[in-house]
């Protein structure tokens, strides 16, 4: 469980950086290579998260230890959260260089650390609401 979102996060980024080096940066046809590589990222943030079905599944067949299944179900839910909010923080960056780079005639400006930290208050305060 402790390694859930450093296990995302890095799968994401790797899924991004290889993503990016194999060429599919130029099917985004963004402004500039930072925007691009950061669309790679989000596809890699998209194809990170786990689905534990098969896991589970095969758990219930050889009668494992119900503990084991739930600890599984967990770390997934926690994977799939963490997935949830770096998308979100991501989308909001890209959203931001797009916008200002094209109010401001190709002004590189993004979204400030102040607004990724209430992004992630909002997400991370929000949740159990409606959870």
């Amino acid at each position: 469980m402790l390694l859930a979102v450093p296990g995302v996060v890095f799968c994401a980024f790797a899924n991004g950086l290889i993503m990016f080096s194999l060429g599919f940066h130029h099917d985004f046809d963004m402004a500039n290579d930072e925007q691009s590589f950061l669309a790679c990222v989000i596809l890699g943030i998209i194809c990170s998260a786990t689905d534990p079905v098969a896991v589970v599944s095969l758990f219930k067949k050889l009668g494992t230890d119900k503990r084991i299944s739930t600890l599984i179900e967990g770390e997934s839910l926690l994977n799939d959260g963490s997935a949830v909010v770096m998308l979100d923080l991501c989308l909001h960056v890209l959203v931001g260089m797009i916008v200002s780079s094209s109010v401001h005639g190709g002004e590189e400006h993004s979204t400030s650390t102040i607004d990724l930290v209430l992004i992630g208050c909002r997400l991370f305060l929000a949740s159990p609401l409606f959870g």
